[in-house]
Formats: structure tokens, sequence, C-alpha cells
């Protein structure tokens, strides 16, 4: 509890002087970060849906597979092991399949994620670097900014978790 109430202030007080600092840069630090993450919660949310049928195939080979090991002497009792193993390897080859499905979601989910997050930080300091350059902002002043933003970005990370 108290992690979090320190993190929350911390996040509300970076938010503030990120403000003080360069109103400018704020805003479009508090437009474009969770127009990036707004993706990745989408992402996210659909690899978990995947995830969980993913474990669900699994759990349905290994049911399979101990109810034909439980009554193995009546599936030779009947000569059904043919048909016993081609289940099997039905429900192992789906269970595959959403795996691999899984997998690449996971995979898409973290590229995007990169290339979102760090697109959006990238963009922040480019504005930044072209208001040093045009005089509204000392060098100075945008480390200033970097370091309120990475305080801010640090304490979020601790709030999520």
């Amino acid at each position: 509890m108290s992690v979090a109430l320190r993190s929350l202030a911390t996040v509300i007080g970076s938010v503030v002087m990120l403000f003080v600092t360069s109103p400018r840069l704020a805003g479009f630090t508090l437009i474009g970060i969770p127009l990036a993450v707004l993706p990745i919660v989408l992402g996210a949310r659909r690899l978990q849906k995947i995830s969980r049928a993913s474990q669900d195939r699994v759990a349905d080979a290994n049911t399979l597979a101990a109810e034909t090991l439980g009554a193995v002497r009546t599936v030779q009792a009947h000569a059904r092991e043919r048909y016993e193993s081609q289940r099997f390897s039905t429900a192992l080859l789906t269970a595959i399949d959403t795996a691999k499905l899984r997998i690449r979601t996971q995979a898409t989910v973290t590229a995007v994620a990169i290339v979102l997050i760090f697109g959006a930080i990238v963009g922040v300091l480019w504005l930044g670097a072209h208001d040093v350059v045009s005089g509204r902002m000392t060098p100075g002043t945008l480390g200033q900014f970097v370091l309120y933003a990475m305080i801010g970005g640090g304490s979020v990370g601790a709030l999520m978790t």
C-alpha cells in the first residue's frame, strides 16, 4: 500500500513538473503515450484470450491421454488403439497450433509495444530538440523534462505491478 501511495504521489508530482517545465511537451507526452498504449492494451487482451485457449487445448490433450490410459484395457479389448492414437494426435496438433498462434500474437504485441512507446518517446524528444534549436527551451530544461518523464514513467511502471 505504501509503495502504491508513494508511486502515485511521484506520478502526480512528475506530471505537475512536466507541465511547469514545458507545457507544450507535457501536452504531447500526455497525448502521445496513451495513444501508444491503447493498441498495446487491446493486443494484450487478445493475447490473454488466446493464452487461455492454448492452455485449454493442452488440458484437453492431457485429459484425453489420462482417460485413454485409464481405460487402456477397454481400449485394447475393443481394438481401438489406432483410433485413440489418432484422437490424441489431433488434440496435440490443435494444442500446438493454438500455442503457435499465441507465440505469434505475443511477438506481434511486443514488437508493436516497442515501436509505439519508443516512437512516442522519440517524437517528444524530437519536438524538444526543435524547441532547443529555436531557442524556446534550453538544453538543461530539456534534460530536466526528460528526467521528470523518466521518474514519472518508472512510477507508473511500479503502479502497474
